[in-house]
């Protein structure tokens, strides 16, 4: 078949194609420090009862039985997220919450604002969410515009302050505007892109955002817009 279709197609790898006409590239990976907001948040996670499931899941049961907690007395707890899943369809508690946690911390990492639950989900994630950006945020919900619905102020979301990416982007973008560069910013969520918007927005920079919802034919116009 692969001498056959030799005749019929042309074959054109992008290592071929594009050799020697893009510049050599080089991957960096910038560690970013939580902000002070953000670490109390993490660790108010931590402490609560479905992450200890997670976190304090291979020590030995309190119980005296010798078993890990997690084989023994500590297969559930009453907290938001292991309330959210109907246990009797499967096995394997706790671990069922295992990639949820994960999920919860990513965005923590990422930015507070995208714990707060997302008016478009269906109702019980939507309750969910609100009960676990209440449970991560406690005393310091005021500093967030409350755990229950997305900021609407433009200073709050647009600030550095309390988010340890975006303090390390504000100082990255500041080198390469000096420098004149282009720089593509990429992100696998339309919240995040929301507030990377207004982030940029306060600080003057143009922009061109591109995402899901780009018709096509306005997205070769942006393409060709950001080419040099």
């Amino acid at each position: 078949l692969k001498r056959l279709l030799r005749k019929y197609v042309l074959k054109r790898t992008k290592r071929v194609v594009l050799a020697g006409q893009l510049p050599r590239k080089a991957d960096n990976v910038v560690f970013c420090n939580l902000s002070p907001l953000q670490m109390r948040v993490y660790k108010r996670l931590l402490a609560s009862e479905d992450f200890q499931l997670m976190v304090r899941h291979n020590e030995p049961c309190d119980c005296g039985s010798k078993e890990k907690r997690a084989k023994c007395c500590y297969t559930e707890c009453d907290g938001p997220i292991f309330n959210s899943y109907d246990h009797e369809f499967h096995s394997g508690c706790p671990y069922c919450i295992c990639f949820a946690c994960i999920s919860i911390l990513i965005k923590a990492s990422n930015h507070l604002e995208l714990l707060k639950p997302d008016p478009t989900d269906p109702k019980d994630k939507f309750e969910r969410d609100k009960a676990v950006a209440a449970l991560a945020f406690g005393e310091d919900a005021h500093l967030l515009g409350g755990a229950d619905r997305a900021d609407a102020n433009f200073d709050r979301v647009s600030d550095a302050t309390n988010c340890g990416k975006l303090l390390a982007l504000e100082k990255l973008l500041a080198i390469w505007k000096r420098a004149d560069d282009k720089v593509l910013l990429f992100s696998v969520s339309t919240r995040l892109l929301n507030i990377l918007e207004k982030f940029l927005a306060r600080r003057g920079y143009v922009f061109c955002r591109l995402d899901g919802s780009t018709a096509t034919k306005e997205r070769q116009r942006l393409g060709d817009k950001f080419k040099p």
